[in-house]
């Protein structure tokens, strides 16, 4: 399974990707939480990562839904265009 820094990446560069093209799954999202680091500041939501690690199983299916809502309005929230990667 490609990642999905991979898998964007891919589509942005052939310069054919449409948002509602994204395809997502809980399974993405655990993976992405599961590589947090711990130990770093809060971010722009002010939510600690090791909460966010430490709750990956159960945050993985709203962020899901919020993502996915996202990607099929076309609309991105300002504060995803300001977060660093």
């Amino acid at each position: 399974m490609e990642t999905l820094n991979t898998y964007l990446a891919m589509r942005v560069t052939d310069n054919q990707m449409k948002m509602s093209d994204v395809i997502l799954n809980c399974d993405m999202i655990e993976a992405k939480l599961a590589n947090l680091k711990t130990d770093k500041s809060p971010g722009l939501d002010q939510l600690h990562p090791r909460v966010l690690y430490e709750l990956r199983n159960i945050v993985s299916y709203p962020l899901l839904l919020i993502f996915r809502k996202s990607l099929s309005s076309g609309i991105l929230p300002l504060d995803w265009k300001l977060a660093k990667s």
